[in-house]
């Protein structure tokens, strides 16, 4: 499973992390890793401002910068969002949780 963890603070997101695997599929064959893998790619890369993103070993850590766009705040809300979207068609491969800070 797929554990994401989305941190917000006054309702804005301020972290994401993922870690694990869907395991719904074999290796290059699993569709729930590529959808996965697909919104977090692209939102990430439509994001203006300056942030801390690590990826390892298929783990992604992202933390917001000091300043949060309007932009990019549209961007992490849908993030989540297409990520709660997944989580509701596949329950036993992805779990997101949100935690207020």
């Amino acid at each position: 499973m797929v554990n994401i963890t989305v941190k917000t603070s006054k309702d804005k997101v301020i972290s994401i992390s993922a870690k694990g695997h869907a395991n719904y599929a074999a290796n290059g064959q699993d569709i729930v890793c590529s959808a996965i893998s697909a919104v977090l790619a692209g939102g990430f890369n439509a994001l203006q401002g300056k942030h801390d993103l690590k990826v390892e070993s298929g783990d992604t850590h992202y933390k917001c910068g000091d300043f949060i766009s309007i932009h990019d705040e549209h961007v992490l809300e849908t993030i989540v969002t297409q990520l709660l979207s997944i989580q509701e068609s596949y329950p036993k491969n992805i779990r997101v949780s949100i935690d207020e800070d």
